[in-house]
């Protein structure tokens, strides 16, 4: 098994149901664009149901800001959110790894 092995459509498929059962903003076609909701209830969902905590984040072009949710057991989401604080799932995953990285002068 590779690493780069996604499994989004599980996590996807999940939170576009809590999505719906949450009364999110969902857009009519569910290939068209991510899940989207209150960043708060997102989040909720992330961290309740995939027991999922945010382990990086960083601004967007000034645009948004964009985090990324993992798991123990290696599931993760990349979360973006607008200024006016919606939240949309951008990518999900498995088999997330945690590299140890020197910071320095570039090679």
């Amino acid at each position: 098994m590779t690493i780069f092995s996604i499994k989004a459509p599980v996590v996807a498929a999940a939170v576009g149901a809590a999505v719906v059962a949450g009364s999110f903003a969902v857009p009519t076609s569910a290939e068209a664009a991510p899940k989207c909701g209150k960043h708060e209830q997102v989040v909720k969902i992330l961290t309740k149901k995939f027991k999922e905590k945010r382990t990086a984040i960083g601004l967007v072009s000034n645009k948004g800001v964009m985090e990324l949710y993992v798991s123990k057991g290696g599931s993760w989401t990349a979360l973006f959110t607008r200024p006016d604080g919606v939240a949309c799932v951008m990518a999900a995953g498995s088999a997330m790894e945690t590299l140890k990285v020197a910071l320095g002068p570039e090679v």
